[in-house]
């Protein structure tokens, strides 16, 4: 399995520059990118419905043009969530559960911790992520084997 991860810092602009149909072309069978800065209504349709693929966008709905994580999949997935419940950092966009038979993928746009402030939150975040990623165990499976 093929799996790439990437900070895109606004997938439209990556789009644009010509380097997200370049990862494409690496064929990856899942494709998490992180900071997409766009919500789907803004995106044209060539970066929404990426051919062989399932694309999942969870944009900021506390910012139009920040933050905001997505995923592309060949594969169909049993579940999805998007957030983890909390208010303060799900209205940024910054994680999606994807669940997956045999496992589940879970893509992150972490908080920046620079400051107090920002060492706090993030230091929260990583707290509450730790919490949910311990409830959302597979307790079956083996990623090897797809």
């Amino acid at each position: 399995m093929k799996l790439i991860s990437w900070n895109v810092c606004g997938i439209q602009s990556r789009y644009n520059d010509g380097t997200l149909n370049k990862i494409f072309d690496l064929d990856p069978d899942i494709f998490c990118l992180q900071e997409v800065h766009q919500k789907p209504r803004n995106l044209n349709r060539e970066v929404l419905c990426k051919e062989g693929y399932n694309g999942f966008f969870y944009p900021s709905s506390k910012y139009e043009r920040a933050c905001g994580v997505a995923t592309y999949s060949k594969y169909d997935p049993i579940g999805l969530k998007n957030g983890f419940n909390n208010l303060k950092f799900d209205v940024e966009g910054r994680i999606q559960r994807i669940e997956f038979e045999e496992f589940n993928l879970f893509n992150v746009y972490f908080p920046t911790g620079s400051g107090n402030e920002k060492f706090k939150d993030k230091s929260e975040f990583y707290d509450l992520f730790t919490k949910y990623v311990n409830k959302s165990k597979k307790t079956t499976g083996n990623l090897w084997g797809l």
